[in-house]
C-alpha cells in the first residue's frame, strides 16, 4: 500500500536528521546511518538517480567502450528493486528533460 503524505514527509525528515547527525560527527556507526539514509525516501531517490544517469551515460558510449553487462545489471536493479521503483519514472522524466536542455543550448 502506498505511503500517505504524512508518512512520506516523516521519512524525509528522518533522512534529513540522519544526514545532519552524520555530518556533525554525532553518529557512532556511519555505516548504519548510511543504510538508514539509503532506505529512506531521499536515499532511495539519490540511488535511483545515480543508476539512471549512469545507465544513460553508459548507453551513450561508443560501441567499443560499452559495458553491456553493467548496463543490463543497472536496468535490472532499476526495474526490479523496490528501493528504486518508486522514483524510476519521476527521474526518467528528469533525465530526458535535462538531455533535451543540453541539446538546445
Amino acid at each position: 500500500m502506498p505511503k500517505s503524505k504524512n508518512e512520506k514527509t516523516e521519512d524525509i525528515l528522518n533522512s534529513i536528521n540522519l544526514l545532519q547527525n552524520a555530518r556533525s560527527g554525532d553518529v557512532e556507526n556511519d555505516e548504519e546511518s548510511a543504510l538508514k539514509f539509503m532506505l529512506g525516501a531521499r536515499g532511495r531517490y539519490i540511488i535511483t538517480k545515480g543508476l539512471m544517469y549512469g545507465m544513460k551515460y553508459m548507453e551513450g558510449e561508443i560501441e567499443v567502450l560499452k559495458e553491456y553487462s553493467d548496463i543490463a545489471d543497472m536496468k535490472f536493479l532499476l526495474e526490479n528493486l523496490r528501493l528504486t521503483k518508486d522514483f524510476y519514472f519521476i527521474i526518467e522524466n528528469e533525465v530526458d528533460q535535462n538531455r533535451l536542455r543540453r541539446k538546445n543550448v
